[in-house]
């Protein structure tokens, strides 16, 4: 079984402008981040032939409409209307989706999530990663080392099929719950 979760690189220097999907492994460094607050739409495409429940941990998502590679456009089924934890992916198969962020009202504080990239391999090992930048589809010019890192406030969203899970249908979610100065909010395109 082969499903990822990635980005969709668009080359817009290309004549015509040409776009490709990557899937990045999980042990990648998250590039889905959400802000306190900022609402987001995402499209996410589905290239493959199963339907997919994917859940998005901390964040509710609304379905705004669903369009067929035949261009057919379809609002959400009845009872997909409304904030959701979990949406059907269908084949072959479009969705954009709004989320919106905010920071649970907790009586703790939540702790950093500070791990390795990959905490299944030693720290300074290269193995494993794209090594893709997914803003540009380019390879970075060093490779990716496994290195400590402050995810900040770190989720996940993923497939909740099983086997779809445990062979890297996922990809990690950092939401940061504080307005910072220089990060700039981003239109995501997920394939």
């Amino acid at each position: 079984m082969n499903a990822t979760l990635g980005t969709e690189i668009t080359d817009w220097t290309a004549i015509p402008a040409a776009s490709t999907g990557y899937g990045f492994p999980y042990i990648d460094p998250p590039n889905d981040i959400l802000y306190q607050n900022k609402p987001q739409i995402w499209k996410i495409t589905h290239n493959g032939v199963d339907t997919h429940a994917i859940h998005f941990h901390l964040v509710n998502v609304q379905l705004v409409n669903r369009v067929g590679w035949d261009g057919t456009v379809r609002p959400p089924d009845p009872n997909e209307r409304g904030w959701k934890e979990t949406i059907r992916m269908n084949p072959l198969e479009v969705i954009f989706v709004a989320m919106k962020a905010t920071k649970p009202q907790l009586p703790f504080t939540v702790p950093n999530s500070v791990r390795p990239l990959n905490p299944s391999m030693p720290l300074g090992d290269t193995t494993g990663f794209s090594n893709i930048d997914p803003a540009t589809g380019q390879a970075f010019a060093t490779p990716t080392t496994n290195v400590m890192t402050n995810f900040g406030w770190e989720y996940v969203w993923h497939c909740h099929l099983l086997g779809h899970e445990e062979n890297d249908m996922m990809r990690p979610l950092v939401f940061k719950p504080t307005t910072i100065h220089g990060w700039v909010d981003l239109l995501l395109l997920l394939d």
